[in-house]
């Protein structure tokens, strides 16, 4: 496994640094165009410095544990109160109603663990999800409905697993990882006038599961605000969308 990690090391970190430096001269081509937007070029290096320092701790972690593993989930997705909407300040979020799935690969590797405990590094390689939802607003004496459809994409997220072995080939997981995430939104209002806008930034995902053998469920919550790159609606790029929403996962955790 370990002599595996370190062959793939390089693909990642050429891959990541290729990413950079597309998403970079992206954002440089829309600064002056978004001079009331800014986004945290700050934040999204940590993730990526974060990410190369996870790998490199990989490759040299002594004595992991038998525990180590690849992963897949698939979930229903329950989106939170105006996701993929912007968040603007002083107005409250549609009160949407939608409903998605998603599916997400991930690795670990223990760093330490005994017979009770484990510590690990968790590496989400890609993480897709789709939903479809729609919400009311009432103007002019009449009710408007607003259709909105998101992709979402988050790819080499980095974080850390934290386990508790109650009894054998049963575990309880808690994990936490941060996402550079990926966020397209297309939204039309009674079937009328499509608008899509793309938005990319850092999310958070606090994750509690439990396996029994090689069958893995628990539930998912991220949360964010995701600056917004470009947009048919122009007024958009001075906001973010938001990436609240719940998951409830089952998988297999070879």
């Amino acid at each position: 496994l370990l002599s595996s990690v370190i062959i793939f090391i390089p693909y990642i970190i050429i891959s990541l640094s290729i990413l950079i430096k597309v998403i970079i001269n992206k954002l440089k081509i829309k600064k002056e165009a978004k001079a009331k937007h800014t986004f945290n070029y700050t934040e999204m290096k940590k993730v990526f410095l974060l990410l190369a320092a996870l790998v490199s701790m990989n490759a040299f972690a002594l004595e992991p544990g038998d525990d180590n593993g690849f992963g897949i989930r698939l979930g229903l997705e329950l989106p939170g109160s105006g996701y993929g909407t912007p968040k603007i300040d002083g107005i409250d979020s549609p009160d949407m109603s939608s409903i998605g799935f998603g599916v997400a690969l991930d690795n670990r590797w223990y760093v330490w663990h005994n017979d009770m405990f484990g510590a690990a590094i968790n590496a989400r390689w890609i993480d897709f999800s789709y939903t479809k939802g729609s919400f009311e607003t009432e103007y002019a004496k009449q009710t408007f409905t607003t259709d909105v459809k998101t992709i979402g994409l988050d790819i080499c997220s980095p974080g850390a697993m934290f386990t508790y072995y109650p009894a054998d080939n049963m575990a309880v997981d808690l994990s936490y990882n941060i996402a550079p995430s990926v966020l397209m939104t297309t939204d039309s209002m009674d079937g009328e006038d499509e608008s899509t806008s793309v938005a990319f930034g850092a999310s958070h995902i606090i994750g509690a599961g439990f396996r029994y053998s090689v069958f893995h469920g628990g539930v998912e919550y991220k949360l964010g605000k995701l600056g917004v790159l470009s947009a048919d609606d122009e007024t958009l790029e001075a906001f973010d969308l938001q990436t609240n929403k719940f998951r409830v996962y089952l998988g297999f955790k070879f």
